[in-house]
């Protein structure tokens, strides 16, 4: 039977790929509302995104080198981002993303954005359509590489 993203991230977790590896889930896209009361504003090549970090902790200025859709793992695109801001509760700044917690992220593109791949978050007020949304994880090379090899 072929492993699902889900037993393939359980067993890297337990082998310890995650402990230099980071991770973060992007969930959805927040509507203008939600936004207009942000401390930072996107500059080019700059995105807010709901993200969830995968098991750990996540400080701003953690990187990330590629982007996959969690349904389609084979169609990863490389990139460098930076968490640059984070926001879990309005009313104060936190430096860092808590484990298990989802937030308003702003993620520093330093490359070309992977327009095709961002196409596939939802908007955040708008129902999910399974068949053209998914959830989007940024990670390292190494744990892409060794997802594929496990899906294979």
């Amino acid at each position: 039977m072929k492993k699902t993203l889900s037993d393939i991230y359980l067993e890297l977790q337990l082998e310890g790929l995650f402990d230099d590896n980071k991770t973060l889930y992007l969930l959805d896209l927040p509507n203008e509302d939600m936004l207009k009361n942000m401390v930072l504003k996107p500059k080019e090549n700059e995105l807010y995104v709901f993200a969830r970090g995968y098991n750990d902790d996540l400080k701003v200025g953690s990187l990330f080198n590629v982007i996959f859709p969690s349904k389609q793992p084979g169609k990863f695109a490389e990139c460098h981002v930076e968490l640059k801001y984070v926001s879990v509760n309005h009313t104060y700044e936190l430096n860092y993303l808590p484990r298990g917690y989802s937030g308003i992220c702003l993620l520093n593109f330093f490359s070309e954005v992977p327009i095709e791949i961002l196409n596939k978050l939802a908007k955040y007020d708008l129902k999910r359509d399974s068949l053209i949304n998914d959830t989007l994880i940024l990670t390292q090379r190494e744990v892409i590489n060794k997802i594929n090899i496990e899906m294979i």
